[in-house]
């Protein structure tokens, strides 16, 4: 805020002096967060960083602090208002397929078989895959399943995005 004053003159003839106030308003800061993936179907939450409490918006639908669920990779822009004053800002969310995988075979029913041996094939996503079974929490890069004996099992598997999906299998004897 700051004061201007004037005084016309023309001519050698002063005029009245007139003062002014004049308010500058600051640009507001706006900050939409880090670009960031997600894998198909997961929920996210865009909540933008808004230190001078700015009438915010954004687009594509999205509500400010509220889960809601990409399904493609979006570039989403936050819109903030101060006193007529504005900025925006950008993130990209990027929506990574989640990995198809079959059984090899294509049956989620095999034999034991000599060893009780299964060999379980990822494709379709990342070609860097990590597997395990019956919700371990140690994640393998071999695809192949030993010592197995008669029962049910569920196996998981993960991209290199961390994307998920499994399948559950029977090995009969």
């Amino acid at each position: 805020t700051g004061t201007i004053t004037v005084t016309p003159t023309l001519a050698g003839c002063v005029g009245n002096t007139e003062s002014f106030t004049i308010t500058v308003n600051p640009t507001p800061q706006i900050d939409a967060g880090p670009d960031d993936d997600i894998c198909d179907g997961d929920q996210y939450t865009l909540t933008a960083n808004n230190p001078d409490g700015a009438n915010i918006s954004w687009d594509n639908g999205v509500t400010d602090g509220t889960p809601f669920t990409p399904g493609s990779t979006t570039t989403y822009t936050v819109d903030a208002d101060l006193n007529g004053c504005t900025n925006s800002d950008d993130v990209t969310i990027t929506v990574n397929p989640n990995p198809n995988y079959n059984l090899a075979g294509s049956d989620p029913t095999t034999c034991g078989g000599n060893d009780g041996s299964i060999t379980v094939t990822a494709t379709g996503g990342s070609p860097a895959y990590q597997y395990s079974i019956d919700g371990g929490l140690t994640w393998s890069t071999s695809n192949v399943f030993t010592g197995l004996t008669a029962g049910v099992y569920d196996i998981d598997v993960q991209d290199a995005n961390s994307c998920p999906d499994n399948i559950s299998i029977m090995v009969t004897e």
